[in-house]
């Protein structure tokens, strides 16, 4: 399959997801990750993007969440080798891991990571910034799931 086709695949994705399609989205993905991982090395950026969106997938649909977490760990690491533990995309990929956990109800260790990572947003990007506050909602849900939203003043 060309590289051109694959891209279309991966970007049809999110559009099953929007409408509801998981099942074909999964497929789609699945299909893409195996093809990427035959032509690309396991660390190549496309390769990551496939593994990254399958386990956002799995995630979503609260399915195979131990096979999305192993999926999404191999992307921290090669993020963190790559473009370093501070870099933006290495915190996103961090604040996935923590929803899977969540998912997972693993509420102590996403809570962690999302604390972790907002810190380090903090200190890089700021207060105000795009990711940090983005960071700060996804940790806000977590604990609002947990039933600590009063820890950081958020209202339940």
């Amino acid at each position: 399959m060309s590289t051109t086709d694959l891209q279309s695949q991966e970007g049809l994705a999110p559009t099953n997801q929007q409408q509801g399609r998981f099942a074909e989205s999964e497929v789609l993905l699945r299909m893409v990750l195996s093809e990427r991982l035959r032509t690309l090395d396991n660390h190549h950026p496309d390769v990551l993007r496939a593994k990254n969106n399958l386990a956002a997938s799995l995630n979503a649909q609260r399915k195979d969440l131990a096979y999305a977490e192993s999926l999404q760990l191999e992307v921290i690491a090669a993020d963190r080798e790559r473009l370093g533990p501070e870099h933006p995309d290495t915190l996103v990929s961090l604040n996935n891991l923590a929803n899977i956990h969540m998912h997972q109800g693993r509420f102590e260790e996403a809570i962690g990571i999302q604390r972790d990572a907002l810190v380090i947003s903090e200190r890089v990007n700021g207060q105000t910034h795009e990711n940090t506050l983005t960071l700060k909602e996804n940790l806000a849900n977590t604990l609002v799931h947990q039933g600590q939203a009063s820890t950081i003043g958020v209202r339940s």
